[in-house]
């Protein structure tokens, strides 16, 4: 086919600012080539009509005025394809072409041309420059995570480190995530969080799942507002929700009792369970996966190994802290020195959810970013096996 209609979706329209937007739909006769996902369609609160013309070669002259005149050689009527807007009209063209996409290979290239007329006859034509963003187009960019579009990752608890973690696994391609947490976004503590004052006051859940929805928008994202283990939470509802049918449970909750119902939570249903946890001044933290085919020992077994120093605990400053205004003691540290666990954790949940992605030969990652003194050092993970601990009842 060689011409037909699109619709183009777009934020808003200002005749002064170029245009952005999606293809929403291609046409042909009438007859429907291209949709876009419901995703990414649903980003946008306008729309305008364009049309697509096929060109016998690539156009070689440099300015947009000149290539809608090649263009017109082939399909005069593109000259004649203005629609009216306030203050005067517009046209939105899309020349299609084939072009080499490596030697001896080849694809069809787009390229619009955006032409806005006033009422007074001044003219102004620009290329809106054409880029892809389809799922395969940004899968291949990451062709270790093949899986992740069919993977589900409850992740609980959206501080810090796991409103960075969620952000990270949305980032990578992952097809369902779902949140649970309980808390609003205090500005004091944007410091180290993903957003800052915009998002003050409002829920950590909603903010994230705003944000992921509206910039990735191929993962599917589901959210509650809720705490595990309060009085008024409903539980019953929140825990089979987190965990049946999720492929990974991705804990970055602060209450160890938390950690240890999520993590038997997980054991019980033979799903992967991940713990990340940053220590005070953001002097170092830790990673936990539990992998039911391979990992020996459990979350208590861990403790075990925390407690008698098989597994050397991460450093920390002392005292905690309790500013002006807030209820509770709050840990100190900067988001540069936190990042670190977060990457790690979704590194090892990856590894565990995608076989084609490399897998550690460590259960455990504890991260030192500060010496016993306070002294800055290089980040260093040390690594470890979860063995069964012979003091733990779970064996």
């Amino acid at each position: 086919m060689s011409n037909g209609d699109l619709t183009i979706g777009f934020e808003q329209f200002d005749k002064n600012d170029p245009l952005r937007g999606a293809v929403l739909s291609l046409r042909a006769q009438g007859n429907l080539l291209y949709e876009t996902s419901p995703g990414i369609a649903r980003r946008y609160n306008c729309s305008t009509k364009g049309f697509w013309y096929r060109l016998e070669a690539p156009p070689l002259r440099p300015g947009a005025e000149e290539v809608i005149d090649i263009a017109a050689q082939q399909y005069p009527r593109v000259l004649h394809e203005w629609e009216l807007i306030p203050g005067g009209y517009r046209s939105v063209t899309a020349l299609v072409f084939r072009e080499e996409q490596r030697q001896n290979t080849f694809r069809d290239g787009w390229l619009f041309v955006v032409r806005i007329r006033d009422k007074n006859c001044g003219q102004l034509a620009y290329f809106a420059r054409a880029g892809r963003a389809g799922q395969v187009d940004l899968q291949t960019r990451v062709p270790e995570l093949s899986s992740f579009p069919e993977k589900t990752v409850s992740v609980a608890g959206l501080g810090c480190i796991g409103a960075a973690a969620a952000v990270q696994f949305a980032r990578a391609g992952l097809g369902n995530i779902r949140l649970l947490d309980p808390d609003i976004v205090d500005p004091g503590t944007t410091v180290r969080w993903p957003f800052g004052l915009s998002a003050s006051g409002r829920a950590k859940v909603e903010v994230i799942a705003r944000f992921l929805s509206l910039d990735y928008p191929f993962t599917k994202v589901d959210g509650r507002v809720n705490a595990i283990g309060r009085v008024d939470s409903p539980d019953v509802q929140n825990l089979p929700w987190l965990c049946d049918g999720s492929d990974l449970l991705f804990d970055a909750t602060v209450e160890s009792g938390v950690n240890h119902l999520l993590s038997e939570l997980a054991r019980e249903r033979k799903i992967p369970y991940v713990y990340i946890a940053a220590t005070n001044g953001g002097w170092g933290g830790m990673v936990i996966c539990i992998r039911p085919e391979r990992t020996a020992g459990c979350w208590m077994c861990a403790q075990h190994a925390l407690e008698d120093g098989t597994i050397t605990p991460p450093p920390e400053s002392e005292p905690f802290i309790q500013p002006y205004g807030c209820a509770d003691p709050t840990f100190t540290g900067a988001n540069f020195d936190t990042d670190e666990i977060p990457l790690m954790g979704v590194r090892m949940a990856t590894a565990a959810l995608n076989p084609s992605y490399p897998s550690p030969d460590w259960d455990v990652a504890v991260l030192a970013m500060r010496a016993e003194d306070g002294h800055l050092v290089a980040p260093q993970w040390k690594t470890y096996r979860l063995d069964r601990h012979a003091e733990c009842q779970n064996h």
